[in-house]
């Protein structure tokens, strides 16, 4: 089976029913996201999955795919936001996937230099929050 042609849904057996008319926005959103083929997902539905912790072994990886070439990528709300959902999942996730925390890691190395590209608004907002997304993470 192809992995990247299924949905999370499908990889991890859930059965969503549609969110009905009360759902909330942000409920949705994780529905939606949950139950797209994996290779159609955007880094916004990587973002949402990830802060959630809804298939992190499968989307993790992806996500960090996108952040290594393009680390202060802007999905949604600033830019970074995806890397600082990556460095916002849960340590026990980094503790059985080491290889993955030493990509972060790696990444984290590099973010400097990505940094200095950015005009003062946004340099302001991306260290703030990176920088509480970093402490999660280290």
């Amino acid at each position: 089976m192809d992995r990247r042609r299924v949905s999370i849904a499908e990889i991890e057996g859930m059965h969503l029913s549609r969110p009905g008319a009360e759902a909330s926005h942000f409920h949705r959103r994780c529905h939606e996201a949950a139950t797209k083929p994996l290779s159609d997902l955007t880094a916004s539905d990587l973002r949402v999955l990830i802060s959630q912790d809804i298939g992190l072994r499968y989307v993790l990886p992806i996500a960090l795919e996108i952040v290594e070439t393009a680390p202060l990528l802007e999905s949604d709300h600033f830019k970074g936001d995806l890397l600082a959902a990556i460095l916002r999942a849960s340590k026990e996730f980094y503790r059985e996937h080491p290889e993955l925390r030493a990509r972060v890691a790696k990444l984290l190395e590099t973010l400097p230099a990505a940094l200095d590209t950015l005009d003062y608004i946004d340099f302001d907002t991306t260290c703030e929050a990176l920088e509480e997304a970093s402490s999660n993470f280290r």
